[in-house]
């Protein structure tokens, strides 16, 4: 049994289903506004999604608690994650019917097994990576670059790991093991670090200390329903 597996690639395409744009962004603002943990950092008040970003403003604000949204993948897995996706056709979904014909890249499951594959090269070179390392890989055209300049960001930021983890393994431990080189790049920052992903029906919220990762939360995926409606509607791609 395979210890992960990826969430469908149309949940964080940043697509239109039906003329709307798919965004990740508005799920996990959704997300930590059920958050107890998030809730209990800004007094109960709730975050706002930013629209207009154009000078480098946050994702999401509270009145007095900023923080970036980032995606734990490499660019080639959205690329080819991206080539995989058939043409769907929502313009009947009201009636019961949605239509997909496939491309001639979505076809034969090929762009799939090298965006399965390209995320699994960026974890394994993260997990063998160290702080050094990653900081001079910075200004390389690597699987990892751009993760290492996200990380690099001197904001609070929540980065999303678009899995769902099975039950049986121990995902903090796992979460730990792979990712602790990558957050060493933000031990320096007085800024917090969080990651999210999914297991047993739940959202989990780690927060990142100095090489250790802390559970701060579990939130019901059936309470985030933005998420729920893109993965229904995605999930049988």
């Amino acid at each position: 049994m395979s210890i992960y597996k990826l969430l469908p690639i149309m949940t964080i395409s940043k697509k239109k289903i039906k003329d709307n744009k798919v965004n990740y962004e508005d799920y996990l603002v959704e997300l930590i506004n059920n958050s107890s943990s998030f809730l209990h950092a800004t007094n109960s008040n709730s975050f706002v999604l930013i629209k207009d970003q154009a000078h480098g403003e946050c994702d999401a604000k509270s009145n007095n608690y900023e923080i970036d949204f980032k995606l734990l993948v490499p660019t080639e897995f959205m690329y080819y994650g991206n080539l995989s996706l058939p043409n769907v056709n929502y313009k009947h979904m009201d009636e019961g019917f949605i239509f997909v014909n496939d491309t001639e890249y979505s076809s034969d499951g090929t762009m799939q097994i090298e965006a399965f594959e390209a995320f699994e090269k960026y974890i394994t070179d993260i997990y063998l990576a160290s702080k050094n390392k990653l900081l001079e890989m910075q200004y390389s055209n690597n699987i990892l670059t751009a993760s290492i300049k996200n990380m690099l960001v001197k904001k609070n930021i929540l980065a999303f790991i678009p899995c769902i983890f099975n039950n049986q393994c121990n995902s903090v431990e796992l979460i730990k093991k792979i990712f602790t080189p990558l957050l060493n790049l933000r031990d320096d920052f007085n800024k917090d670090t969080f990651i999210t992903y999914l297991q047993r029906d739940y959202f989990y919220i780690l927060k990142y200390i100095n090489n250790n990762f802390y559970l701060v939360d579990k939130v019901p995926q059936m309470i985030v329903t933005s998420f729920i409606k893109i993965y229904r509607l995605t999930s049988f791609i």
